[in-house]
């Protein structure tokens, strides 16, 4: 904000645009996604008059993770490589791996364009520190069916109890991805870790800046609460999920906290459990079709096939 207000007044444009990256930053991890946008087109008009590819590439990434998490995936398709053009001959090493986080994100969401691991794994063996990387590929390669390794890659990241992770922009996104593989593999002893250390954050947005957006960490919240046989504590994180994740426009996320909340009732199996369920993955699938998300919606009819399958 000082950046921001002494910019103009000093005849610093630069400090006044860097200013506005970290005020973007900020309003997106507390999931005010209105003044981000606010923020991001201020930076945008500077970088304009700066005429510095370097500049522009910044709020071009942010539109193009904005346009991902919102499910605006026909213009993410453009954005994503528009800022990877933008970036590339002027921060090589931050426009290629957005570029191929992004390129993941649209990839987990729409099943297209094809993205295989190996898209990641270059990067990782040659950005070993960068632990979103691994967090993303151990996601990518549940996704394609190798278990085995994403599990190896997940018990890597997992040891003294994710440590190695740095506490750094990108935290919250990579402990988001590792609650996914985690529910995914049954871990209930690194599920409560994962958890106890995501609690304190959970009124937060989780973004990486400026790679993607993955929405209200009430989600991962409510997933490892399930996975950990918590109902209370899930059923409270996934419905909070579902309303800040509406409040902030991702509608992709809002139908993901909804299917979460769909497992973790079938899981459940009370009385009155299946009703919801079903309510749940209705509203799911109907999200997951008009957005032409098709690996979702066959997660999702997976599982109406399983509810039905435990029927009365």
């Amino acid at each position: 904000a000082l950046a921001v207000a002494l910019g103009p007044r000093g005849g610093d444009p630069e400090a006044e645009l860097t200013g506005h990256w970290w005020k973007c930053f900020f309003h997106l991890q507390l999931g005010d996604t209105r003044m981000a946008r606010q923020e991001v087109e201020m930076a945008t008009r500077l970088a304009d008059e700066l005429k510095e590819p370097a500049y522009r590439w910044y709020p071009a990434g942010l539109e193009a993770a904005s346009a991902v998490f919102e499910g605006r995936f026909d213009d993410a398709v453009e954005l994503i490589p528009r800022a990877y053009e933008l970036g590339r001959g002027a921060l090589g090493f931050n426009a290629t791996v957005s570029y191929r986080l992004q390129m993941f994100a649209l990839h987990r969401e729409r099943g297209v364009p094809p993205y295989r691991p190996d898209a990641l794994a270059s990067l990782v063996t040659e950005y070993e520190t960068y632990t979103i990387l691994r967090c993303a590929l151990a996601v990518l390669l549940l996704d394609d069916g190798h278990e085995a390794d994403a599990r190896a890659v997940f018990e890597d990241l997992a040891r003294d109890e994710f440590g190695g992770l740095y506490l750094d922009e990108e935290w919250l996104a990579s402990m988001t991805l590792l609650a996914d593989v985690c529910a995914v593999l049954g871990d209930r002893e690194r599920a409560q870790v994962l958890y106890r250390q995501l609690l304190p954050f959970a009124r937060l947005n989780a973004h990486a800046f400026p790679e993607m957006t993955l929405g209200s960490i009430e989600r991962p919240l409510g997933v490892l609460a399930a996975l950990c046989g918590d109902w209370d504590a899930a059923e409270g994180h996934l419905t909070r999920a579902i309303e800040v994740n509406a409040q902030m426009g991702g509608r992709p996320w809002m139908a993901h906290a909804r299917h979460d909340f769909a497992r973790a009732l079938i899981d459940k199996a009370e009385p009155g459990d299946r009703e919801r369920a079903s309510e749940l993955l209705a509203d799911a699938l109907d999200t997951y079709r008009e957005l032409a998300m098709k690996p979702w919606e066959e997660r999702a009819e997976a599982d109406r096939q399983r509810l039905e399958e435990t029927g009365p």
